[in-house]
């Protein structure tokens, strides 16, 4: 399956909030979202970085990136020195990745919660990480940064503020200024 088979724009249409009655935006909108798990559950892992990338490159989705393996008992999280929720491979429904981090902060005061990181750590290496993210931000104002294996995209007018990957990980930062809030 390509990125391209899946319509997106359920994770940007607005939605409005259904009480007593079966969604009609989901109703509308299911197949594309199987097909959306579809794709980050089988696909190769190199796809799932260009969807990550694709999804949040020109506007906030709502967040649907999860790999927990629904057939496991009590999930556990940890919590890393810099604030990310790590699930390790063990709940994993993947078995490509070491770990899935995410970080959720406070955007108001009323409690809205927004990603502010989502980092993968693979199991073995990705020695082209570089040119899929490249290709991904085609058409985006971006300054790359390389040091010691390590390279880093600032992005310019996106809601990823910087990726920073590796050949073993990729970590994405999102530009809480691109901010947008939208019903689940």
């Amino acid at each position: 399956m390509n990125i391209s088979d899946i319509n997106l724009d359920f994770l940007y249409l607005k939605k409005g909030i259904s009480i007593g009655v079966s969604d009609p935006f989901w109703k509308k909108w299911k197949k594309e979202k199987m097909k959306f798990y579809d794709f980050i559950e089988k696909e190769p892992l190199e796809k799932v970085i260009s969807l990550t990338i694709n999804v949040f490159k020109e506007k906030y989705p709502r967040v649907y990136f999860s790999f927990v393996d629904l057939n496991q008992e009590n999930v556990e999280y940890l919590k890393d020195e810099n604030g990310y929720d790590v699930l390790e491979d063990r709940f994993i429904f993947r078995n490509d990745l070491k770990s899935f981090k995410t970080k959720d902060g406070l955007i108001s005061e009323d409690e809205s919660s927004i990603l502010e990181g989502m980092e993968y750590e693979f199991k073995e290496p990705i020695s082209n990480i570089e040119e899929i993210i490249e290709e991904q931000l085609n058409g985006k104002e971006y300054e790359k940064n390389s040091q010691e294996g390590i390279t880093t995209y600032e992005l310019v007018d996106s809601p990823i503020l910087r990726l920073t990957v590796s050949p073993s990980k990729f970590l994405m930062e999102i530009n809480r200024a691109k901010w947008e809030f939208r019903v689940p």
